[in-house]
C-alpha cells in the first residue's frame, strides 16, 4: 500500500478517534441523563412523603371508625338507661339518681368523642384533598420521568451504536495500515490530540502556521513521512 493511501487511512482513523471522543463526552455530559437522575431522586423523595401522608390518612380513618363505633356504643347505653329510667321499674330515689348520674357521665363521654370525631373528620377531609392532589402530581411526574427515560435510553442507544461502529472501523483500519505509521501516530498522540494534519493553502491545519514551500512540495509527493516544522504533526496534502 502506498504512503498516501496509508495516510488517508490514518486520517480516517483520526476522524474516528475524534468522533469517539465527542460521543463519549456526550455520554458523560448528557443533559437528559443528568435531568433523569435528578428527577429520579426527586420522584423517590416525593413518593416517600406521599407514603407517609397516605399512611397518616389511613390511620386517621381507622381512628374515626373506632370513634364512631365507640360513640354508637355509648348512645346505645344512654338509650338503655333512659328506657330503664322511664320504665317504672326504679323503686328508690337513690337508684334513680345513680342511673341519672351514670347517664350524665356517658353523655359527657359521648359528647367528647363526638367532638373528637368531628375534628378528625375535618382533618381527614383536608388530608384527603392533599393526598389526592399529591397523587396527581406524582402521576404527572412519573409520566414525565418515563417519557424522558425512554428518550434518554434511545439517545444513549444511538450513541453506543455509533461507538460500536467506530470501534469496528478503527479495528479494520489498524489491520490494514502500516504498523510503522500507526506507531508514529500513537507516539504523537501522547502530546497532541490530532497527530495528522492537512496542508491547506500552505498552512498546517493542526497549528494553523505556515510551512515552507519545500515542505509543501515534499508533502505533495508523498514519498516519505513529512512533519510540520512548527507542531510536529504528520502532514498530508489536501489533494
Amino acid at each position: 500500500m502506498k504512503l498516501y493511501e496509508n495516510l488517508l487511512l490514518m486520517r480516517k482513523f483520526q476522524e474516528c478517534e475524534l468522533r469517539e471522543q465527542e460521543l463519549k463526552k456526550q455520554l458523560k455530559e448528557n443533559e437528559d441523563r443528568k435531568r433523569l437522575i435528578s428527577m429520579k431522586t426527586l420522584l423517590k423523595e416525593k413518593i416517600e412523603l406521599f407514603k407517609i401522608k397516605n399512611q397518616q390518612f389511613k390511620q386517621m380513618k381507622k381512628e374515626l371508625a373506632l370513634a364512631e363505633l365507640k360513640s354508637s356504643g355509648l348512645q346505645n347505653e344512654i338509650k338503655e338507661m333512659e328506657d330503664q329510667i322511664y320504665s317504672g321499674e326504679i323503686q328508690t330515689m337513690k337508684e334513680l339518681e345513680k342511673l341519672q348520674q351514670m347517664q350524665r357521665e356517658l353523655t359527657g363521654q359521648a359528647e367528647k368523642i363526638e367532638t373528637f370525631a368531628i375534628t378528625l373528620m375535618e382533618k381527614l377531609e383536608e388530608l384527603e384533598k392533599v393526598v389526592s392532589e399529591e397523587r396527581q402530581i406524582l402521576l404527572k411526574m412519573k409520566d414525565e420521568y418515563d417519557i424522558l427515560r425512554l428518550k434518554t435510553i434511545e439517545e444513549i442507544g444511538k450513541i453506543k451504536e455509533e461507538l460500536e461502529l467506530l470501534y469496528s472501523t478503527k479495528q479494520q483500519i489498524e489491520e490494514n495500515i502500516s504498523a510503522t505509521i500507526l506507531e508514529k501516530y500513537k507516539k504523537i498522540k501522547l502530546h497532541k490530540n490530532q497527530p495528522i494534519a492537512t496542508v491547506i493553502n500552505g498552512k498546517c491545519n493542526g497549528c494553523n502556521m505556515s510551512v515552507s514551500i519545500v515542505v509543501v512540495q515534499e508533502v505533495s509527493r508523498h514519498e516519505k513521512l513529512i512533519y510540520c516544522e512548527n507542531c510536529g504533526r504528520i502532514l498530508i496534502s489536501d489533494k
